[in-house]
């Protein structure tokens, strides 16, 4: 198989370097207004979400200092979940389904599904399993490609789940 974007040999639709270029540029994206000043938290749970979060988050935000914790605490300007595009996307059938609202969270990782965000971890020897999740949601997605991140978005806009 070839990597979709520069035609090199690759196990999955990209190469090692275009999914990291890919992931990390995501990330920076997704990344809110910070200065020098801001106190910013990473909340790293231990899942595979919250290292490559903290991972990502340490090495993108470099004018201040990045405070992990696996719970929420007060007194940070910004504080970054590990919310991938298939918890967006499975957060936004809970509601349809079961009328469950999710609180709004900002994260690094919303743009990216859970493969992406294991992979990631792979090639940059972050230790941790990826869980498996979020059944549905990936049964959607093999059906129909693309179908997590349309939700996903979908889920920002109906439900206020921003980045």
């Amino acid at each position: 198989m070839e990597c979709a974007k520069c035609g090199k040999p690759a196990a999955d639709e990209q190469c090692g370097s275009c999914l990291v270029k890919s992931v990390e540029k995501k990330a920076r994206k997704a990344l809110p207004k910070i200065t020098g000043n801001s106190r910013i938290l990473v909340i790293n749970d231990g899942s595979c979400e919250g290292k490559v979060s903290e991972y990502l988050a340490r090495k993108l935000i470099t004018i201040t200092e990045v405070s992990c914790s696996k719970l929420p605490k007060e007194g940070y300007d910004v504080v970054l979940h590990a919310h991938t595009a298939d918890k967006k996307a499975s957060d936004l059938l809970e509601f349809m389904l079961e009328s469950r609202k999710t609180e709004p969270a900002q994260s690094l990782l919303g743009q990216l599904l859970r493969k992406e965000i294991a992979a990631y971890a792979k090639i940059k020897n972050i230790a941790c399993d990826a869980e498996k999740s979020g059944q549905m949601v990936e049964k959607l997605e093999q059906r129909s490609k693309g179908s997590t991140h349309a939700l996903a978005r979908v889920s920002e806009e109906i439900l206020g789940l921003g980045r």
